[in-house]
């Protein structure tokens, strides 16, 4: 983690949810944007740089296969991780919650959620 403090400076990020407007929501984003997945379900209409995930993929079959095939570098305290947590990282409650603290992390201005 240490290592890609302020990687993506001023570049304009999108942390991906899994609501029903994502589809359309992706439209609307400007070119270039670095995009970040909260979980998998954003693998269904793009191909995410990143993929963030606090909970074991074990216990859910969709985002195991989604660790399992998808070439996004993985984010998680999990053993899967592609990224080793050799910071404090704010994980909060969700794994929404450690996307948006990773983006900011990463040094992109402006987030968007």
């Amino acid at each position: 983690m240490s290592t890609l403090k302020n990687k993506y400076r001023y570049r304009t990020a999108a942390v991906l949810g899994g609501g029903p407007s994502l589809p359309s929501d992706l439209a609307k984003l400007p070119a270039g944007c670095l995009l970040i997945a909260v979980n998998y379900h954003a693998f269904y209409y793009c191909e995410p740089e990143y993929m963030v995930y606090n909970d074991t993929p074990e216990t859910n079959p969709l985002q195991l296969k989604a660790v399992q095939e998808h070439r996004a570098v993985h984010v998680s305290p999990e053993p899967t991780s592609d990224v080793i947590f050799d910071v404090d990282v704010w994980t909060g409650f969700f794994s929404s919650n450690t996307a948006a603290w990773f983006a900011l992390w990463l040094g992109c201005d402006p987030v968007i959620l």
